[in-house]
């Protein structure tokens, strides 16, 4: 019997970007483009600000690539979360540092 050389999928990847990022500009933009679904097919993108984090506000928060508009003065750090799901429904999280400076 020959051997299955069948090489399964890759799993399902989220990549969120940019890391380490310092900023004093009141809006940003997230990119999550990079993320990658199990077997090449859509994703559905989730971002959210992590607990423990100031409040904010996340424009086009169900897109790879959203806006961020902070909501305290700085020095703060934010901590943003990026959730993809595939059309298996299997998901996969990535997170981003920024440190907003701002106003």
């Amino acid at each position: 019997e020959k051997p299955n050389r069948c090489r399964p999928a890759d799993p399902t990847m989220a990549v969120a970007e940019p890391k380490g990022l310092t900023t004093a500009a009141f809006q940003i933009s997230l990119d999550g483009s990079k993320s990658k679904a199990s077997g090449g097919g859509a994703l559905k993108y989730s971002w959210a600000i992590a607990k423990g984090s100031p409040s904010g506000t996340i424009l086009f928060g169900d897109t790879a690539t959203p806006v961020v508009q902070f909501g305290t003065r700085g020095p703060v750090d934010y901590v943003f979360e990026l959730t993809v799901t595939d059309a298996a429904g299997k998901t996969a999280t990535d997170s981003v540092s920024v440190k907003y400076v701002g106003r």
